[in-house]
């Protein structure tokens, strides 16, 4: 292999084919000005504030991200948003760094990231990077836990988190935010809106920029001391496009085009810093999502169809030199391309008062070409559901579901759903939900095919699910109101899939663990208005035990401890106020004591202590007829605490943004 030169490739890609899109935003602004487009006038739909709130009418636990909050993190990526308003465990290998999700003491690869009804899971690794997910290129989020994920995509054993775009009536025409941050972070997002008769337009664009060069203390190098991060700069560039045409009043066709490049230098762990060799290691990727859609709705039903190609290219480098005589110690130069081909069906009726029946077709192509697999790679699989949904007397409601999928020449087993809510009282709204389901996750292609350690021979990861919970809700005088959600669940999943040191000096893929794990999520949310005063707080709690029950587990003697990076205790919480065009956000997340080996003799140490981030921000928006200025700041760790989310991966001490946003209606 040819060897990179040092001074070059450790500098980011000014990816100017980024810059394209803004250019093309600008003149099509300056288009609409000088042709003096005539509009249709529109009645705009009041904007609803529905808060993080979790349905009460329905027999499975779903949770929403509410307008406010989604307009407050527009400028944050999805691991953000979910990290400071959701109690799910978020892992994250530091700023800039590569973030996961867990749901309900699950693995990464048993959350299932939906953008637009498809999957944003890599093929190749089963999991997503939340990182790379700008809040900015999707309008609503909802989190479906356990077996309410059922209906959208199989494999999501803790649960799943969909994305979507939608013809916001209410949004601005111009809307442009520059912020600037600690560490030399800049980040410019703008949205331009269009509306003719039928026609809609939406483009957004996202350009972020960092050395994420923060000082950290290293407790983990002989004596401890303070360091500043290096090679650890982020650059990522973006634009997503949208066109709807309503083709008459119960159809319309869509087209949504997500593009996006992103690089990144990851730094040194916290132990390698002062070892020498001047190592050099990178990620960058490109990523094209893109979805045709076509709706009908009229009286009784409603039936979506839509297709979607998925296009990523990851480029993964890595060098390291002998600190002595400068000699290459290691080479890695990863090359991966995979795609993905997608179909989806789905029909709604309502049949009489209270009766709706929902079916559904799933078609999946995933095709990988790597330099780490013997050959390409790709699977075929296909799903269809069937959904029963019935009211009795405006309290009692049954959910009945059936999933059968079809997957590398073979069918898996039944998974099906059966759940039930009921009004315990019936001038209150207090209510009880209950529910089985079953679901099965196959193997990532990496899984099957990495050279070396792949395994062609796993089975598919099985789970069986318990799932309950009460939740309540009441309207008070003044404008105030309470939502309160408890719930709890218990998993069980057989064939769970670990990589395990080998005996050829690899890790190879097993089924080994057989994961037990069950817990508890309370919720808490309050808000009220008086006057010009809008106030909103939230609190939320999750307990996780999850343990491996195997037989290998038992010999070895760690069954019943907990999984490595779950933590038992998680939760978080915010304050908002707002008065006569000012805002005030203090959000709290408070992460519990995680293990990190489930031998205390491999490694040092093998406990993460606990840790509680505080982030505050203020701003005052001024809006004079059609335009608006936004001004922000907001402070990071507000109390400068050092912690680790993953062991030995820095995290930055207090920091700071700044942004300022121009919109016009």
């Amino acid at each position: 292999m040819i060897r990179a030169k040092r001074n070059t490739a450790s500098r980011l890609n000014p990816q100017q084919a980024g810059a394209v899109p803004l250019s093309l935003l600008l003149m099509l602004f300056a288009k609409l000005l000088s042709a003096q487009m005539s509009f249709d006038t529109l009645q705009l739909r009041e904007m609803e504030i529905i808060s993080i709130q979790t349905m009460q009418n329905r027999t499975v636990k779903t949770t929403t991200i509410d307008s406010l909050t989604k307009s407050d993190y527009s400028q944050y990526n999805l691991s953000e948003l979910l990290a400071d308003n959701s109690v799910i465990f978020i892992k994250t290998y530091g700023r800039g760094g590569l973030a996961t999700v867990s749901f309900r003491g699950t693995a990464a690869s048993h959350t299932q990231v939906l953008w637009n009804g498809f999957p944003l899971n890599s093929s190749m690794l089963g999991q997503t990077d939340l990182s790379q997910i700008p809040v900015a290129f999707f309008d609503r989020a909802g989190l479906f836990y356990g077996g309410s994920s059922l209906e959208s995509i199989p494999g999501a054993l803790g649960g799943s988190i969909e994305l979507g775009t939608e013809d916001m009536a209410n949004d601005p025409l111009l809307d442009i935010t520059q912020q600037i941050g600690s560490f030399d972070t800049y980040l410019t997002t703008a949205a331009l809106n269009l509306r003719a008769g039928r026609f809609v337009s939406a483009t957004r664009f996202v350009l972020q920029a960092s050395k994420n060069d923060f000082s950290y203390y290293n407790n983990a190098v002989i004596p401890a001391q303070w360091m500043k991060q290096a090679k650890a700069e982020v650059r990522n560039t973006g634009f997503s496009q949208r066109f709807a045409y309503r083709l008459s009043d119960a159809q319309q066709i869509s087209f949504t085009s997500w593009n996006q490049w992103n690089k990144r230098n990851i730094p040194a762990t916290m132990t390698n810093v002062l070892q020498g060799g001047d190592p050099l290691e990178y990620q960058q990727n490109f990523a094209s999502r893109n979805v045709l859609e076509w709706n009908y709705n009229k009286a009784e039903t409603r039936v979506m169809a839509s297709a979607a190609w998925f296009h990523e290219t990851l480029n993964y480098f890595l060098e390291t030199s002998g600190s002595a005589d400068d000699t290459r110690d290691t080479l890695i130069n990863s090359n991966n391309i995979t795609d993905g081909i997608f179909v989806k069906i789905k029909m709604n009726r309502e049949f009489g008062q209270g009766f709706l029946f929902t079916a559904g077709l799933d078609l999946r192509h995933e095709r990988v070409r790597t330099n780490n697999y013997a050959t390409a790679k790709g699977r075929n699989s296909a799903g269809l559901f069937v959904r029963l949904e019935k009211t009795f007397w405006q309290r009692l409601s049954l959910d009945f579901l059936l999933r059968q999928e079809y997957a590398g020449q073979a069918f898996l087993r039944p998974m099906p759903y059966l759940g039930a809510g009921l009004r315990l009282l019936r001038n209150s709204d207090l209510y009880f939900r209950a529910s089985l389901s079953q679901n099965d996750h196959l193997p990532s292609l990496n899984d099957l095919y990495w050279v070396p350690g792949g395994n062609e021979n796993l089975e598919t990861e099985q789970s069986f699910q318990l799932d309950g919970g009460l939740a309540y809700s009441h309207a008070f005088p003044f404008s105030l109101s309470l939502q309160a959600d408890l719930s709890f669940f218990s998993s069980k999943v057989k064939n769970w899939i670990l990589w395990k040191p080998g005996d050829f000096q690899y890790w190879t893929a097993e089924n080994v663990a057989q994961v037990y794990a069950r817990g508890l999520e309370a919720s808490l949310y309050l808000k009220g208005k008086l006057n010009k005063l809008s106030w909103a707080l939230r609190a939320g709690y999750n307990f996780t035990r999850t343990t491996d029950e195997s037989t290998e587990a038992v010999e070895k003697g760690y069954a019943g401890e907990q999984l490595i990076y779950v933590p038992q205790h998680n939760g978080n919480g915010f304050a908002w106020l707002s008065y006569s065009g000012f805002s005030f956000r203090w959000n709290l997340s408070y992460t519990g004591e995680r293990k990190t080996t489930m031998n205390p003799g491999e490694t040092f140490p093998d406990l993460l202590p606990a840790y509680l981030i505080s982030n505050v921000s203020l701003g005052k928006t001024w809006e004079i007829l059609k335009f608006g200025i936004e001004l922000k700041g907001r402070v990071n760790n507000l109390f400068d605490l050092q912690y680790q989310s993953v062991l030995w991966r820095a995290t930055p001490g207090r920091n700071y943004e700044l942004s300022l946003r121009f919109f016009m209606r």
